[in-house]
C-alpha cells in the first residue's frame, strides 16, 4: 500500500475542505484527470489488502465532479473518510492481521470478511479448519474414513491421548492449550 500517494492525494483534500465554499471551487480539467488517476492508482494499490474500499474508490470517482468542475459533496466526504481510514493505525493493524493467519483461511475467508461478510467468512474458516483436521487425521491414522466435526476435533486433539501434542499434557498449561484446541 502506497501511504505516500494516499497521504498526497488525502492532503489535497484538506486543502480544498478548509477553503470557504470548497464545492463550489471550479477546478481545472487536468486537476480532475490528476485526482481521478490518483483515486484510480490507490484503487488498484489496495485491491487485494481492501478490496471493498478498492471498488468504493472506483465507485466514487466516477461521481466525484459535477459539470464546470464542481465536487459531489457526498461523494467528497466518502472519498475523505475512506482516504483518512487508509492513513490510520487500525488500517495498519488490519492489513498486518491477516500476515498470521494461513493462506488456506486466506484463500476461504479473506474476501468476504474485508466485504464485511463476517459470519460468512468465519464459518469458512471454520469449515477449512474442519477439513485439515480431517486430512491430519487420515494422514496420521492411514484411514481413509476421517471423523467430522466435534468427533474429530476431540480425537486429534484429545487431552488424553492425542494424535497431535502441542505441550506437554502433564503441565496444566500444556494439558489446558491442548483442551483448548479440542474445544475450538
Amino acid at each position: 500500500m502506497n501511504l505516500e500517494r494516499i497521504s498526497k492525494l488525502y492532503n489535497k483534500m484538506v486543502r480544498f475542505q478548509s477553503q470557504p465554499n470548497c464545492f463550489n471551487i471550479l477546478l481545472l480539467p487536468q486537476d480532475i484527470v490528476g485526482i481521478k488517476s490518483d483515486l484510480t492508482d490507490i484503487s488498484q494499490d489496495i485491491l487485494k489488502i481492501f478490496p471493498y474500499y478498492s471498488q468504493e474508490l472506483v465507485r466514487l470517482r466516477d461521481i466525484l465532479f459535477l459539470q464546470y468542475g464542481n465536487f459531489n459533496s457526498v461523494a467528497f466526504g466518502e472519498v475523505y473518510t475512506i482516504l483518512k481510514f487508509l492513513q490510520s493505525d487500525s488500517a495498519k493493524c488490519e492489513q498486518d492481521f491477516w500476515t498470521y493467519i494461513h493462506p488456506r483461511i486466506i484463500n476461504c475467508s479473506k474476501g468476504l470478511y474485508t466485504d464485511g461478510h463476517y459470519a460468512e467468512a468465519a464459518e469458512n474458516a471454520f469449515i477449512e479448519i474442519n477439513a485439515r483436521v480431517k486430512e491430519l487425521y487420515r494422514k496420521i491414522t492411514s484411514d481413509i474414513k476421517a471423523p467430522d466435526g466435534a468427533k474429530a476435533m476431540t480425537e486429534v486433539f484429545s487431552v488424553n491421548n492425542p494424535l497431535l501434542k502441542f505441550e506437554d499434557i502433564a503441565t496444566e498449561t500444556g494439558y489446558n492449550i491442548q483442551k483448548g484446541f479440542m474445544q475450538m
